[in-house]
């Protein structure tokens, strides 16, 4: 008498599903991390194009020194592509102060469901 069995034990399919749960375990920080990093890197390339596109209002301009744009980046429209200003990943705009030597951009920062990150601010 002969059994054909065929399929999986139990033992083997938990056996499975525990090496799957302890690879999602070790990938899923990793990739929170990542997407984090993402959006800080963004918030500052959005703030070096700020920057850059201030320079170019002060140049074609003939702007001095201590000169500044409106903090609410209405006078960089025309020199930001598609005369759309970026906005912060939390949702808030991005201010300019400072003058043209001295410029400061600001993003409001933001939190996400996986913790926050912190406002990004560079200056010249």
């Amino acid at each position: 008498m002969t059994t054909n069995r065929k399929g999986f034990t139990l033992v083997e399919i938990m056996l499975v599903v525990g090496i799957i749960g302890m690879l999602a375990a070790l990938a899923i920080p990793n990739l929170i991390r990542a997407r984090e990093t993402t959006q800080r890197n963004k918030c500052k390339n959005n703030a070096r194009l700020l920057m850059d596109a201030v320079d170019q209002w002060a140049i074609e301009n003939n702007k001095a020194s201590n000169d500044s744009p409106a903090s609410n980046c209405s006078d960089l429209l025309p020199y930001i592509k598609n005369n759309l200003l970026p906005v912060c990943k939390a949702g808030t705009a991005y201010t300019v102060s400072g003058n043209v030597t001295n410029i400061s951009v600001n993003c409001g920062g933001g939190s996400g469901p996986h913790g926050s990150w912190t406002s990004v601010s560079l200056s010249e």
